[in-house]
């Protein structure tokens, strides 16, 4: 079992360690009630999250509040969904450098108008459902809730024990696992430097005296990546990550603070096509230290016109074509159906209608489903 999700008995009491995301990208309600069920004595339940999925932390929620003897612990962050998780126990703890955030719910659909407003009332039917447990929780008004959620208001430990969502503040503990806020609108800057100085630490760069850069052969990142594919032979998303971990400074003037491509030589004209543009910010996202998951998820947040004719590519290839990228197939597949799902359709209508609408991301779904170490 992993550090990030893990179930242990101590004693009379049961432990468990959520440090990821809800949902098919990391925690399912399934292997949570499942191991749950399992369990004897009460729980202490410790949280880092940035939520998920709302259904199956609905889910998650629904089991700890049968459960009653559940004391959760905030270990960083609980965000989104994971708020309404760490209020479900029979007790909510806070060290007091911890955050909890909570918000509207999202959803993304692809249709017609009709499509859209559905998706619209599954949102605000969601909203009053959250609303509602936090007003359960606190004592305050649903409105005041729903006015807290539309800003997406994050709360320190003191201001959520004075509003009612934590029971007990204790001392200031050391985060040992960060997480992608990008998703966010508004992260508190003090969350914002602690994630930036865990990212640091992780990969062993010193914060206060950072590494001068290496220059790759005095040529601008651009160019280099270019010099790699057109006569290095090598696939435009190893270049972008070669050239990413040689040169960060310069791949980011390059690229990261404009969200700007690489412009391609008449010569190579498939530097436009959408699937190069795609692997790039999928390598770009790997390279900051994210999961495939956290980058698909990141690409579909900030750059949905770029994911949008990805998926567009893909599907309008002829057959044994380009595939998506390795690893990608499962993820936008799965990432897809739980699309469908959020707007209204059960899952079974939900992988019929990706099969049938998205061809060739089903096919590497498959392919990669198959495949054998």
């Amino acid at each position: 079992m992993q550090s990030w999700y893990e179930f242990q008995n101590k004693g009379d009491r049961t432990v468990v360690n959520i440090h990821d995301s809800i949902g098919r990208y990391g925690i399912t309600a399934k292997e949570f009630i499942g191991e749950l069920s399992q369990s004897t004595g009460p729980v202490d339940l410790y949280i880092n999250s940035p939520g998920g999925s709302v259904f199956e932390g609905l889910a998650i929620s629904n089991a700890i509040e049968r459960r009653r003897t559940v004391t959760v612990h905030v270990d960083g962050v609980a965000a989104s969904i994971a708020s309404v998780i760490a209020i479900s126990g029979e007790k909510l703890v806070m060290p007091s450098n911890s955050f909890l955030m909570v918000h509207n719910p999202s959803g993304t659909v692809a249709g017609d108008a009709e499509k859209m407003r559905k998706m619209g009332q599954t949102l605000d039917k969601v909203r009053d459902t959250l609303a509602n447990k936090y007003s359960w929780k606190t004592g305050i008004s649903v409105e005041e809730i729903k006015e807290m959620m539309s800003a997406e208001t994050w709360l320190t430990a003191a201001e959520a024990k004075e509003k009612g969502f934590c029971d007990e503040v204790t001392g200031p503990i050391e985060v040992t696992a960060h997480m992608d806020l990008t998703c966010f609108s508004c992260p508190p800057a003090q969350l914002v430097a602690q994630a930036r100085s865990m990212s640091l630490r992780s990969s062993g760069s010193k914060p206060t005296t950072p590494p001068r850069p290496k220059t790759v052969q005095t040529k601008g990142a651009e160019a280099r990546i270019l010099e790699l594919v057109n006569s290095g032979g090598m696939r435009m998303v190893d270049a972008v990550a070669k050239v990413s971990q040689e040169d960060p400074i310069g791949y980011r003037k390059a690229f990261g603070a404009k969200n700007t491509h690489i412009q391609p030589k008449k010569e190579t004209p498939t530097m436009t096509n959408p699937i190069n543009e795609y692997e790039q910010l999928f390598a770009q996202a790997q390279a900051e230290g994210k999961s495939k998951s956290e980058a698909s998820r990141h690409i579909a947040h900030h750059y949905p016109e770029a994911h949008q004719d990805y998926i567009r590519a893909i599907n309008e290839q002829p057959a044994n074509s380009q595939k998506p990228a390795d690893g990608a197939g499962k993820i936008m597949f799965n990432g897809l159906v739980d699309m469908a799902v959020e707007a209204g359709k059960s899952r079974s209508e939900a992988v019929r209608e990706v099969v049938n609408n998205h061809p060739k991301v089903h096919e590497a779904y498959l392919t990669e489903a198959n495949a054998r170490p």
